[in-house]
C-alpha cells in the first residue's frame, strides 16, 4: 500500500537544489565559508543578515529581523548581583596584592564588590554584542536601503544586542547611579587580553570612543549596541568593514547617543572631533595626521538604522 508523503524523485530534486545554493553561496560570497565552517554561533547574526538580504533580492522573505539579531532583554537583580560578590572579592584583593592601580578604584570593600559585580555582567555583555557584530567585519552591504542613508553627518547603523534594566532591588545596592566602565575594563581579562584591548583592538579611534567613554545609569534603560560603519557617500552604500561596541541611553538611541561629532573641510575631511559625556574628546586625525582647522559639519551622533528591536 502506497503512503502518502513527498515524491522520492522530488526530495532528492530539493536536496540537489539546497546543496547548489550552498556552493553558490560560498562560490559568490567568500566570506560565508568562514561562517559556515568554523564560525560557529559568532557569526549567526551576520549569516542571517546576508540571507535576508538575498531572499529580499530574490523575492521571498525571512522576516523583518533574523532570530540571532533580535536583542536580548535583561532585568538585573539584587541576586544576580550577589552570584558574582565572591569573583568580585578574589578579584579586589588580587589587585592590592599585585599593586595594582586598580585597587584605586575598587578599594576593598563591601560596596566596591558590588560595584565590580555589576560592571562584570555589563562587560560580558558589550563582549558578546561584539562578537554579534563580526568583532568590526559584519558585511551589511545590499540590503535594501536607501542608498544615501547615511550620508548624513552623525548617522549610524546600530545593532541593539541587548536591552538591561535594573530592577529596584539592584538599585538599592548602591548610593552612586552613575558607572563608568573603562576602570574595570582597564583591570579585568578576558581571552588573554585585557576587556579594554579586545574591545578595541584593530578598531578605529572613532569607534574606540564608545567603549572609552562607555557609562550607564542603572535608573535608565540601557542599550548595549553594536555600531557598524557605514561609508556615508552619495550613490553608494558600503560597510566601512570597522565598528564598535557602546553603551547608550535606551530610550534615546534614535535621536542622541550622547556623543557630538565634528567633521573639518580642506585637504582631507576624514579627520574628525568627537566629543562624549561630560566634554570628554577624542580626536581623530586625518590621513594627511593633522587635526581639521576648519570645522563645517556638526551633529548628534545617532542610530539612523537598528537592527535588533
Amino acid at each position: 500500500m502506497n503512503k502518502k508523503g513527498m515524491n522520492p524523485e522530488l526530495l532528492v530534486g530539493i536536496i540537489a537544489l539546497m546543496a547548489f545554493l550552498v556552493v553558490a553561496l560560498v562560490i559568490v560570497y567568500p566570506p560565508i565559508k568562514d561562517w559556515m565552517f568554523g564560525a560557529g554561533q559568532t557569526g549567526q547574526c551576520q549569516f542571517s543578515i546576508l540571507l535576508r538580504t538575498i531572499s529580499k533580492q530574490m523575492s521571498f522573505g525571512f522576516g523583518e529581523i533574523p532570530a540571532e539579531c533580535q536583542m536580548k532583554r535583561i532585568t538585573v537583580t539584587d541576586k544576580e548581583i550577589d552570584s558574582y560578590t565572591s569573583l568580585a572579592k578574589n578579584r579586589i584583593a588580587s589587585y592590592k596584592a599585585q599593586n595594582n592601580p586598580a585597587q584605586y578604584n575598587f578599594p576593598d570593600t563591601p560596596q566596591s564588590e558590588y560595584n565590580w559585580a555589576l560592571e562584570k555582567i555589563v562587560a560580558d555583555e558589550m563582549v558578546d554584542c561584539l562578537n554579534k557584530g563580526w568583532r568590526g567585519r559584519l558585511n551589511l552591504e545590499a540590503t535594501g536601503l536607501p542608498t544615501d542613508m547615511f550620508k548624513e553627518l552623525g548617522a549610524q547603523m546600530c545593532i541593539l544586542c541587548t536591552r538591561i534594566k535594573f530592577d529596584q532591588t539592584a538599585q538599592n545596592l548602591f548610593g552612586q547611579k552613575n558607572f563608568t566602565m573603562k576602570p574595570w575594563l582597564d583591570a579585568n581579562v578576558k581571552e588573554s587580553k585585557t576587556y579594554y584591548n579586545l574591545l578595541t583592538e584593530n578598531t578605529d579611534p572613532f569607534y574606540q570612543a564608545f567603549v572609552t567613554y562607555s557609562q550607564f545609569d542603572i535608573r535608565k534603560p540601557t542599550a548595549i549596541v553594536f555600531i557598524a560603519g557605514v561609508e556615508k557617500k552619495e550613490g553608494e552604500f558600503l560597510t566601512d568593514g570597522v565598528g564598535g561596541v557602546g553603551i547608550f541611553n535606551y530610550e534615546t538611541l534614535t535621536t542622541d547617543l550622547g556623543f557630538t561629532e565634528y567633521r573639518g573641510i580642506g585637504l582631507d575631511n576624514k579627520a574628525f572631533i568627537l566629543i562624549g559625556p561630560q566634554g570628554l574628546a577624542v580626536w581623530g586625525l586625518s590621513s594627511l595626521g593633522v587635526i581639521p582647522k576648519n570645522i563645517n559639519q556638526t551633529a548628534t551622533s545617532k542610530c539612523k538604522v537598528i537592527i535588533g528591536d
